[in-house]
Order: structure tokens, then C-alpha cells, then sequence
């Protein structure tokens, strides 16, 4: 009697540890469970960061060569459009570039597969997004489901992507140098200016660094940024195509590092460029102590090349100057066109400023203004060549003007194509049209992007 007892009870005891041997199991067994599903979501949620990370790179290199803002802006708008863990993946701007920042701006070197960190605008290349679910960024750790049974609430990752754009910077088609001073960029009375579909660049940061004054002005355009802001007065005609971006990069002067033409001052060409009554005369290029001046009724014809003059480029009268593949380095005086006839100039095809359409070139430290005020027609050729359907080359336009550190006034009433302006200041008034052709000709980067890391 006492043994059946005895058994009863052990299988008893028997039951009651297989039962808590199975409660402890099947808590292992959810356990793996559990893990395995956070696991799982985790790895998820890393791969569509990777996406938004890679989207947010892609687009910031796109405009990286346009402007370093921009860029930031394109990465935060892009991954933001993608979305990990339940939440829109934001970045921080990284205004500073901070190596360890969400966006930031760089070199890529193809050569070595590196990224270096860098704001320098004629050099950078690529972007770099880490998207972050760490504790201080934006979107915080991510939750986890289950791990809270095991005291593990949240888990931290990061995901990163470089993409890199060919080309090189950007240049617009008007820059307004000077980096402080109001009225850095000015239109005013009936001042006429036309850049299709091309931008200004001003980068002066004060807020008035732009000022748009008169009912009669007329300015067409597709942006202007502005490094500080803008004024209008009188109720002008200034937003007929595009945007006035302020608060936008300062863009450095992309010509600034050009080598200036070399010239031996003991020996010049000549005196000085001038007429001989009505009679065509030509003058070969060098250097001109006494600059160029045109009279009523002079038929000036240069031949192609550089032309370094010592004094004025100054017109006068109703006269004619005929000039192709040339180009003017004002080492002292400036532009003083006073006349009504016809100025026909196209740049100069010599290395290295050919790609630039480099035309005038007032020497840096030159701060005498150039003053463009006569009723003068400027333009590339009398008359369209008819051999060339696809281009009107009476229209194509005069070369660059570059007066680094000097203002350029645009006025008069004569009508006036040009290729591109840069100077320190830059200001248009008068009845003539002033239309800028195409700009500088710079690399448009973000034209082809990819990812390289």
C-alpha cells in the first residue's frame, strides 16, 4: 500500500517539472521568436535607410556644383520622401560640414576611392548622407517590438552613401562681385536687361544688395540669388520669368586664378588705336600705351589676339570697330563709350581663355569704373552669316566683360549683346537692351551623378 502511494506521488513531481520545464522552454522558444522578428524589422528598417541615404546623395550631388545649399537642401527634401521604421528619414543640415554630420559637402578622388570633406566651391565634388536612428539625431533610436522583455527597448544603426557629380561649378551668367556693399547689383530708370533663361549671382550680403527701382525698367531672367537681399521701388517690372533666392552661397570669382597675359611694356605695338580719317586701318595685337581711342567717322579693324592697353578704351562719335577672335587687358584706364556707331567683337580663341569668351579684362587692383553709356550697338557681326542657319551671329554677342574690381555701368541707348558679366558692381540704366547670350560656358555638374560608396 505504501509503495502505490509512493509512485503516485513521484509521477506526480514528474508531471509538475515537465511542466515547468515546458513553461521555461516555450518562454526561450517566444523569446526566439521575439528576437528574430525585432532582428528581422531591424535589418528591415537598415536597408530603407540605405535607400534614403543613397536617394538623399544622389540628389544633394546633382546641385553641388550650383550651389553647396541647394545640394543640403535636395539631400533633406529626398530622404525625407523615403521612410524607415514607420517615420519620414530626416537629416540635420550640417550648415558647418562636420565630418560626422548627416550631409556633407567633398572631394571625391576617383584615383585613391577617398572622401575628403570640403566647402571649397570650385573643387567639390560629392556628397556624403548619413542617415542616422541614433540617439540626438532627428529620428531618434528605433523601437523595438518585443525587446522590452529582455530590458532592450530601442536599437541604434546608421547607413551611409557618397555620390559624386561630373562636370565643375556652375557659373551664372551675371556676377555681382563685391561681397558688402548696398546696390551691388542695380537697375534702374529704363533700364533694359535680358538673360533668357540664364541667372545673376549677387554675392554681397547686405539686404540690399540688389535694388530694383523705376516703373520702366525691364529685368528677364530665370533666378537671381542673392547672397543677402533685395529692394524694388517704383513698382518694376523684375519677377516677368523667374525666382529672387536670398540668403543664398556666396559664389567665389571663377576667373580669378586666370594668368594674365604677358607683355613686354618696352616694347608696344604701337602708341595707341586710332582711326585715319574715313579710311579702314587695322592694327595687329600687343601692347598699346596709349589705349584706343575712335573718333566720328573712324573705321578701326583689328586683327585677331590679345591687345594689352595702357590707357582707355574710349569710343566717340559715330564709328566702327571691327574685331573678331580678339580680346582687351586694361592694365590702366577703362571703357569710356561715348559714341554712336558700331562696335563687331568676338573673344579671343586662345588658350586659356578661349572658354571663358573672355573679351575685356580690366587688371585686378584696376578700380577705375567702365562706363558702357553711348548709344553704341555691340554685338559679334554686322549681319547674320548665311551659312550658319543654326547660329545669328548678329545676335550671338560680344565676349565676357571681366572688371574684378571695378563697377560696370551698362547705359545709353544703344543695343548691346554680350556673352557674360562679372565685375564688382554692376549697374544698368538707359532706353538700349542689354541682353546676355549665354554666360560663361562652366560645366553644369550634376548633369551625371553615381554612387561610389
Amino acid at each position: 500500500m505504501s509503495t502505490s502511494l509512493r509512485l503516485r506521488h513521484t509521477g506526480s513531481r514528474q508531471r509538475g517539472v515537465t511542466l515547468v520545464w515546458a513553461a521555461i522552454t516555450m518562454f526561450v522558444l517566444v523569446g526566439f521568436v521575439a528576437l528574430a522578428v525585432d532582428f528581422g524589422y531591424a535589418y528591415y528598417t537598415t536597408q530603407k535607410l540605405q535607400n534614403a541615404a543613397d536617394a538623399a546623395a544622389l540628389a544633394g550631388a546633382q546641385r553641388v556644383w550650383f550651389s553647396h545649399g541647394e545640394a543640403r537642401e535636395r539631400a533633406m527634401e529626398y530622404s525625407a520622401a523615403n521612410e524607415a521604421g514607420g517615420d519620414a528619414v530626416l537629416l540635420d543640415e550640417n550648415a558647418s560640414n562636420d565630418p560626422e554630420g548627416d550631409i556633407v559637402i567633398g572631394i571625391y578622388d576617383k584615383a585613391t576611392r577617398s572622401f575628403t570633406p570640403s566647402t571649397d566651391k570650385m573643387k567639390a565634388n560629392a556628397v556624403m548622407v548619413n542617415a542616422k536612428r541614433r540617439e540626438g539625431s532627428p529620428n531618434g533610436p528605433l523601437p523595438l517590438v518585443w525587446g522590452g522583455i529582455f530590458g532592450v527597448d530601442s536599437t541604434e544603426f546608421s547607413r551611409w552613401g557618397i555620390a559624386v557629380a561630373d562636370g565643375g561649378p556652375h557659373y551664372s551668367d551675371l556676377i555681382a562681385l563685391n561681397d558688402d556693399d548696398p546696390l551691388s547689383f542695380y537697375i534702374y530708370g529704363h533700364g533694359h536687361l535680358d538673360l533668357g533663361s540664364g541667372t545673376a549671382q549677387v554675392n554681397s550680403s547686405d539686404p540690399k544688395a540688389a535694388m530694383y527701382q523705376g516703373t520702366h525698367i525691364t529685368y528677364l531672367y530665370k533666378e537671381t540669388n542673392i547672397v543677402g537681399g533685395y529692394d524694388e521701388r517704383g513698382n518694376p517690372k523684375v519677377t516677368e520669368q523667374g525666382d529672387q533666392n536670398e540668403g543664398e552661397d556666396y559664389v567665389p570669382d571663377p576667373l580669378a586664378s586666370l594668368p594674365t597675359p604677358a607683355y613686354n611694356p618696352a616694347q608696344p605695338a604701337g602708341t595707341v588705336i586710332t582711326g585715319s580719317g574715313s579710311a579702314e586701318t587695322r592694327f595687329s595685337p600687343g601692347y598699346y600705351p596709349g589705349g584706343l581711342n575712335m573718333q566720328a567717322g573712324q573705321h578701326v579693324v583689328l586683327e585677331p589676339g590679345i591687345y594689352i592697353l595702357g590707357d582707355d578704351f574710349e569710343l566717340n562719335g559715330h564709328s566702327t570697330l571691327e574685331g573678331y577672335n580678339t580680346m582687351f587687358y586694361l592694365v590702366n584706364g577703362s571703357v569710356k563709350d561715348n559714341g554712336t556707331g558700331q562696335v563687331y567683337l568676338t573673344p579671343t580663341t586662345m588658350d586659356p581663355y578661349a572658354q571663358h569668351h573672355l573679351q575685356f579684362w580690366q587688371a585686378p587692383g584696376n578700380t577705375e569704373m567702365a562706363t558702357f553709356n553711348g548709344n553704341s550697338v555691340w554685338t559679334s557681326a554686322a549681319e547674320d552669316d548665311p551659312a550658319t542657319p543654326d547660329v545669328d551671329e548678329s545676335t550671338q554677342g560680344t565676349g565676357t566683360l571681366y572688371f574684378p574690381d571695378a563697377t560696370l555701368e551698362l547705359g545709353g541707348n544703344g543695343e548691346m549683346y554680350f556673352n557674360g558679366l562679372i565685375a564688382d558692381k554692376i549697374v544698368v540704366y538707359g532706353d538700349g537692351e542689354k541682353h546676355v547670350t549665354s554666360g560663361y560656358d562652366g560645366d553644369e555638374g550634376g548633369d551625371k551623378v553615381w554612387l561610389v560608396e
